[in-house]
């Protein structure tokens, strides 16, 4: 992922906007009374967080937390938060990025016991 994207993730998650979150809160069929799902919003600051050198040195904590419930497995894939996003920020990359480090980490824990 490139600078660019990266900037706008800044920008969308940092902007002090909280609107961003309610759309993308409300967008989701997953985050309700019934489900323990972080959602959207949750995810691409693990993936913001994690991409920063200083946030990388809890990278592994960040990716256990959101392997376990109501992490990135809960998520339906439907896409309404990428749809409803203001900043157009590309949900479903940072998701698919996601499970990508997440298989890798839960991979090497399991071959590395």
């Amino acid at each position: 992922m490139g600078s660019h994207y990266d900037s706008t993730l800044k920008k969308g998650i940092n902007s002090g906007r909280i609107q961003c979150n309610d759309i993308r809160m409300e967008a989701c069929p997953y985050i309700n009374n019934k489900s323990n799902y972080m959602g959207p919003t949750a995810m691409a600051q693990v993936y913001l967080f994690n991409s920063h050198p200083t946030g990388a040195m809890e990278k592994e904590k960040r990716l256990d937390a959101i392997t376990g419930d109501g992490g990135i497995a809960d998520c339906g894939k439907v896409l309404n938060c990428e749809r409803v996003c203001p900043k157009e920020i590309s949900l479903v990359s940072i998701m698919g990025e996601l499970n990508r480090q997440t298989a890798f980490r839960s991979f090497n824990r399991w071959l590395f016991k």
